[in-house]
Parts: C-alpha cells; structure tokens; sequence
C-alpha cells in the first residue's frame, strides 16, 4: 500500500500540479511543457527511482520475514510444498506487488494526460523506456535485499546486511580514492573511480542508468540492461540455493551461516578501518602518520568489537576469535605500510614505451574555454551536450600515436613526483605539492593516460615547474595530431553549426557571420590554428573572439594577431579590429600592483593594507600604447592562466569613461601584464617585486 500511495504521488498527482502550474502561467510554452511531462513519466524521474530502491528493500525484507521466526518457519516448512515452489511464490509476490502499483498509477497518469490533450507517443515511448529500467534495477536491488535476509536470521541484522551490501561499493570507492590521493602523489581517480563505483554499487548504477538514459545509445541501455539482469538472475540462483541449505534453527540467530561471519568480519573491518585512520589524521591537523595509525587502531577495535557482540549478541564476546582480529590486523598493517612507503612504486612506474600503443594529456589552464560532446550519432545531434571534467574526456578521447613527446613530460613529471613523495616521507610528511614548487611559482600540471598494447590503461597526474616542461610542451602543442585531437572545432561540420559570432577581443562590439561564409571562416580559422606556434599563443593577446553555436555545444575560439586571412574575411563581414583606433580611445591606464608579503605571523596581507598596493595612472599616449601592448585580457588568462607568463598581482585597468561608453563598469575593463614584455617605467614606478 505504501509503495502504491507513493506512485499515486509521483505519477498523477505530480503530472495533475505540472498541468495546473503551467496552464496558469503567463509565459506558457507547450514545447516546454511536454518536456516537464516527458520528464515525469520517462526515464530519470528521480522519486521513481527512489520510490523503487524503498520498494525493493521493503519487499524484499518483508517477504521472507517469516525466516526470522522459528514458529513460522516450521509452519511454512510443514507445507508439502517443495522449497523452490515457495521461494517462487513469495519472489514474483514482492515482483508484482511493485509491477502492478507502477502501471496502475502510470496508466491514472496516461488517462489524464489524454484528457488535457498532452499525451503523445514520446511520453508513451518514454514511459516504456523507464518501466523497463526501473523494473530490471529493482528486481537487482530485491534480490540483493532477499540474499541479505538468506544470510541472517534477525531482522534488524538483515537490514545491515541490506545496508552493507547496497552500500560497500562506494564504500570501497572513497576508501580507495582517499588513500591513493594522500599518500601518491601522482594519483589520478576520474573514470576509474567512478567505474568502480557503478560496478560495486547497485543503487550507484541505477541512478547513473536512469540519468543517462535520454543522452546515450539505447545500444547502451540495452546492453546494461542485460548485463543487471544475467546478474539479477545469478542472484536468483544463489539466493534459492541459500534458502533450501538455511536451516531451521537458524531463525532468532544474528547470522543463518557460520562460515560467512568471518568473511563478511573482514570485509568491513580492512576498510573501515582504514577509513577512520585517515579521518583521525585530517582530524588532527598535522597529517602525521602517528595520527593515522592511531585511528586505524582505535577504529579497528571498536568495528571489530561491535560486529562480535552483534554476531553472539553478547558483550563478553567483543574480543572473540583473536586468531581472526589478528589476520584484520595483520592486513591492514600491510595496507597502511604499502601506501604509506610506495612499496609498489606507484609514483615512478612508468610502462615501458615500447609496450605503449597510445597516449593522451590533458593540461590545466590551457583553454579551459573549450567543451566537448561526448557522443554525436549519425546525424550529428549529440547524446550528452557537455562531459563536465574536460580532462576525463580528452584522456579518454585523444590517444595520440605519435606520443613521444607525451611520454617525455611523463618522464619528467614521474621523477619529479617521486623525489618529492620520497623527501616527504623522509620528513615524515605526507604527499602536498607535487612540484616541490612555491605557490608563487608557475607550473603545468597535466593528467596522461597510458594505453598498452595488452589493453591496459594507466593514468596519472604530474606536475612540473614550467621552465622545466616548457620546451616539450611547445614542442607537443605544435604537433598536427595533437591539435586535432585537442580543439573540437576539427571535428564540426558545416551543418551541425546554428550560428557563428566574433566580437572585438577588447571593447566587445561583435557580429554575426552570414550562414554563406561560415563553411570558408572555418577552413582559414582551422588552417591558421594548425601553423599557431607556441610561442604566438603565450605572447599575443587575442584580437578577436569566434563563438560557434552548434547544435551540441557553445565555444570559443580566439582569434590572434597571425590569423591574417581570418582576421581579413571577418573584417570583410563588418567586425572592427582596428587596433590603434582602440587606443587612441584609451584616455588614461591604472597600473595596480598588490605586493604579496607574508609577516612573521605566516599570515597573508590583508586586502585593508593599503601600504602593500601600489597604483600609477599613465595619460601619456605613448605609454598607454606600450602598456597596451604587453597585456593579456581577464578571459584570456583565465581560460589559460598555466600557460601565460603572468602575475595576477599586478594589474591594468582602464580609463571609466571608455569602459561606460561600451556598458562596462565604472571602475574600467581590467588585463593582466605580461611579464616579460612589461615596459620599464612600469616596473620603475610601482616597485615592482622590490
């Protein structure tokens, strides 16, 4: 009933306030409308999916709930009734129970859709889609919960059996991820976490199914769907085999098998505690090892303790089997060491390069403007718009044959990290700054992914002073193969592009290109992109702003003094990049610089200390032009704030009247310097790092 009355909520009620809401709205949109509709009945309805997890545990423990009593045991064992018969029985009860309160209350739902003149067949087809995936994953989550009940014989025991077995994988995860990221300094989590997660965690995969339902292949739903239910059904077999070997005498007991008490002991022991040594070490402050040891201890005492005298339902029992505590010791112990001294070399391995098929990178702070699709089907309409971790998607995605340079950078930042991670725990410190560099100073820092000839992928992250990577990275940025693979404005065709926009990369006004010249800009744009050197980009402010709207993404490409046959075609189409009529519109310039100072204390300036900022105004035409030419504009260095030589610290703004004359604010446009082209008088008059 309960699981009905929650459908009742979920389906009509909720489509019955979508209709009114909208029905009474001013700015109604039909289009927008059937979407919320779609929503509500399709695929990653969120209250269905969580109305089904509820559901299955529920059914799950109430149906063999007579398990837990020895009174109803024998009566049902009694029956001349063969146990397969009874298993079958009660499973397709808790199955149909579900079934039946999901369609009824989605057919309310269809009846008044008709009604209201909603119903169409991309709600019905939606719907389809999202029984058929809730119902696998529900049947996978009641049979897990029917294996939790098999296991014990105590209700409350099987609802932490529940517990654990819907929530070990991600458990594991966080475990996993936690200590890799404390003690490696070159740990890279991203997909691999994540993978591991929708492996190990029913409910995890369920919610990634649904969410993802509308933006893939149904090749790929309908593969996962197979897969949940072979799963499902192995379940099925095994739960069944449990049932007819239960035995009676086992109803009251914490646990219906003794050989599964030590083994489910050690499954939570190991990594909680674990987990608690690292939560007392960030407790603490210090992240010192003794900290960490201390937790793992405290922490494995207590779980232990509790899951002895939950077993034996006895307190004297807490320190029970010493034989078996000493094993979770032992093991953990072994865990703890190898991280902690790198016993596996995690931080130096690198695989050897003739092994190598494939390589990607992707760097932080360098266009960090960009975004990707991550799947387009043949007529070019993207199954998800964004990946929202750039640097997932173009390791995944770029696996660069000609990757020499890529396993160079690999080199350097693999002996970099492991000479840190190796002072470190020589100090008994842990893992902080992969670099070993100063906040101050500029470094890359880049995620590579190794794919092996045998398969096998291996990722890292490293980071590296940038004068020591400068040369490659130059060297990488140049190649033809990785640009291609790198800017997604290769891959657009001339069809998939609703509009193309450029503005002025200085005072904003902007255009928008006539569909006619879109397919030619993009051939003068992706030529002069391929023959941009290193050095243009790091060197040149931008003069211009190309935004490509397309049917998956919005991006912007910048446009740089060298690009003379695209900056000529925009020109022809009406843009205005006359640089030195910008100029001579820049009545004055403030140079702003903040000196970075840190007192005995430790402590940073405040923003209050007006001693420790230092501002020139230049009204001098030619100072003004030669200030002009050595900036960077905000976005610029924001989108690759790694790459350029710049001091954020030090700033130009502006005159207001030409910044509200374009709608700016009154304070002025800001850019940051360059700091190898910073004129001379600048640095005389500010001070500038005295």
């Amino acid at each position: 009933m309960l699981v009905f009355l929650l459908f009742f909520l979920a389906l009509p009620v909720s489509c019955a306030m979508t209709i009114e809401n909208q029905a009474g709205n001013e700015l109604y949109d039909a289009e927008y409308l059937a979407q919320m509709l779609t929503n509500a009945v399709g695929v990653g309805n969120v209250a269905i999916i969580l109305i089904s997890i509820l559901g299955a545990v529920i059914f799950g423990l109430s149906g063999f709930f007579y398990l837990h009593s020895r009174k109803k045991v024998d009566l049902y064992h009694s029956m001349p009734v063969r146990r397969e018969v009874q298993y079958a029985v009660i499973y397709v009860n808790g199955l149909g129970c579900y079934v039946v309160s999901y369609l009824i209350n989605l057919l309310l739902c269809f009846l008044l859709l008709q009604m209201n003149g909603f119903m169409d067949s991309g709600i019905f087809m939606g719907a389809l889609a999202s029984i058929a995936i809730n119902v696998v994953f529900y049947s996978l989550i009641y049979t897990i919960t029917i294996n939790a009940v098999m296991l014990t014989g105590n209700i409350i025991v099987s609802c932490l059996g529940t517990a654990v077995f819907l929530a070990y994988g991600p458990l594991l995860v966080f475990v996993r991820a936690i200590y890799f990221g404390e003690y490696f300094a070159t740990y890279y989590g991203g997909d691999i976490d994540t993978a591991i997660f929708n492996t190990l965690s029913p409910v995890g995969i369920y919610l990634v199914t649904g969410f993802r339902a509308s933006s893939v292949k149904e090749s790929e739903i309908i593969w996962m769907l197979i897969k949940v239910s072979a799963v499902t059904v192995a379940l099925i077999a095994c739960s069944v085999f449990l049932y007819k070997k239960r035995p009676s005498e086992a109803a009251g007991s914490a646990m219906a098998f003794d050989f599964v008490k030590p083994i489910i002991k050690f499954m939570l022991v190991v990594p909680l505690s674990l987990g608690g040594g690292i939560l007392f070490q960030y407790v603490s402050g210090s992240r010192a090892l003794e900290w960490n040891i201390f937790g793992t201890v405290f922490t494995m005492i207590i779980i232990y303790a509790v899951i002895e005298m939950i077993y034996n339902f006895d307190i004297r029992s807490a320190f029970r089997n010493k034989i078996q505590f000493a094993a979770c010791a032992a093991v953990i112990a072994a865990v703890v060491m190898v991280f902690r001294f790198d016993f596996i070399k995690y931080d130096s391995y690198l695989p050897g390069k003739d092994s190598v098929e494939s390589m990607s990178i992707s760097f932080e702070g360098m266009d960090e403007n960009l975004s990707y699709v991550t799947d387009v089907d043949e007529q070019g309409l993207a199954y998800s718009r964004v990946l929202t971790n750039r640097y997932d998607y173009e390791i995944e995605g770029m696996e660069l044959t000609d990757f020499t340079t890529v396993y160079e950078l690999a080199e350097l930042g693999a002996a970099r990290a492991e000479k840190i991670s190796a002072d470190h725990r020589r100090n008994g410190a842990f893992y902080s700054n992969a670099s070993g560099s100063s906040e101050q100073e500029r470094q890359y820092r880049y995620y590579v992914k190794f794919k092996l000839k045998s398969g096998r992928e291996i990722y890292r992250v490293y980071s590296v002073p940038a004068d020591e990577a400068e040369a490659m990275v130059s060297n990488l940025y140049e190649n033809a193969e990785y640009k291609e693979s790198h800017y997604s404005v290769y891959r657009y065709k001339t069809e998939d592009i609703n509009a193309v926009y450029c503005r002025n990369a200085n005072i904003g006004n902007e255009i928008t290109v006539n569909r006619g010249g879109i397919e030619k800009l993009l051939e003068l744009y992706r030529e002069e992109l391929k023959g941009l050197t290193w050095d243009e980009r790091t060197a040149e402010n931008p003069v211009a702003v190309l935004n490509i709207e397309s049917k998956t993404s919005n991006e912007e490409y910048f446009i740089y003094p060298g690009f003379e046959q695209t900056i000529a075609f925009i020109t022809e189409q009406g843009l205005d990049l006359d640089q030195t009529a910008w100029e001579e519109e820049v009545k004055e310039l403030k140079v702003v610089y903040t000196k970075p100072f840190f007192g005995e204390s430790g402590n940073a300036a405040t923003e209050s200390d007006e001693s420790l900022e230092k501002s020139v105004t230049y009204t001098d035409k030619e100072q003004i032009r030669e200030i002009l030419g050595s900036i960077f504009s905000t976005g610029y260095y924001w989108c690759n704030d790694s790459m350029l030589n710049v001091d954020p610290d030090l700033t130009v703004w502006t005159g207001s009247e030409f910044s509200s004359e374009y709608g700016y604010n009154e304070e002025g446009i800001s850019f940051y310097m360059n700091q190898d082209k910073i004129p001379g008088f600048v640095l005389e008059d500010i001070g500038y790092k005295e």
